[in-house]
């Protein structure tokens, strides 16, 4: 991370989008910025510190970066990321906690058998989720929450595998909170996460792809109050 690990706070907000990291910043005190593998800030909010981590796309990267928290004082894992909605009433825009999640990555299996649960901090999901719904409350943003799959692979998302999911009844997909849950759970590290949906590939909606102007709209909006969300989480908590 560029930094000793004593300079790491209790409270990690990990992701792998470098905008989130910015908006963030913009809204903290006593930045410092750390050049290491990882891009990491410290911040304060209201006195409140913590520490922001880019923990990169992907299963493997996530699943380390986890790991190597569990040498600091690290107690707090947030991450914040998005997620393509498997179920119909999923809206792009739309906010998904997962709960637990199917561990369709490779990089959990290098950790512990594939039978370990993958699940999200009970305590931790519900003072996020307190948050998320004073910021959202009135917006039009629906709020989901349970189980999610986790793969390695973009490309290999087949309508087939995707419907087999949504039957399942998982509510979207990921590449990373799988990896991220099992290694902070093996590291006695309290985690949970929050997504936006970006996409729904079974209602036709693609995030590289154009979309209609209503479900751009709905997105950016929502990635400007999961920041405000972050805010009120990390002042109170």
């Amino acid at each position: 991370f560029g930094c000793s690990p004593d300079e790491i706070a209790e409270t990690v907000v990990m992701s792998p989008f470098d905008d989130t990291l910015d908006a963030l910043r913009d809204r903290s005190e006593d930045v410092k910025e750390f050049k290491g593998f990882f891009r990491m800030i410290n911040g304060t909010i209201k006195g409140k510190k913590y520490s922001y981590i880019n923990s990169r796309i992907g299963s493997p990267m996530a699943a380390d970066c986890t790991n190597y928290l569990s040498f600091t004082g690290c107690k707090d894992i947030i991450y914040v990321g998005l997620m393509g909605g498997l179920q119909p009433e999923v809206k792009v825009g739309d906010i998904i906690i997962p709960t637990g999640a199917y561990r369709g990555e490779g990089a959990s299996k290098i950790f512990v058998e594939e039978s370990y649960p993958a699940s999200a901090n009970f305590h931790l999901t519900l003072e996020l989720m307190e948050s998320l719904e004073d910021v959202f409350h009135g917006s039009g943003t629906n709020i989901h929450d349970g189980v999610i799959y986790s793969t390695d692979s973009i490309s290999m998302e087949s309508e087939e595998f995707l419907r087999k999911c949504q039957e399942r009844k998982m509510i979207a997909i990921d590449m990373e909170t799988s990896a991220i849950y099992v290694v902070a759970s093996l590291r006695n590290i309290r985690c949970t996460s929050v997504h936006i949906a970006s996409d729904n590939p079974l209602e036709g909606l693609y995030y590289f792809e154009p979309m209609p102007d209503e479900d751009t709209e709905r997105l950016e909006n929502s990635k400007k109050l999961i920041i405000n969300a972050l805010v009120t989480f990390l002042q109170k908590h």
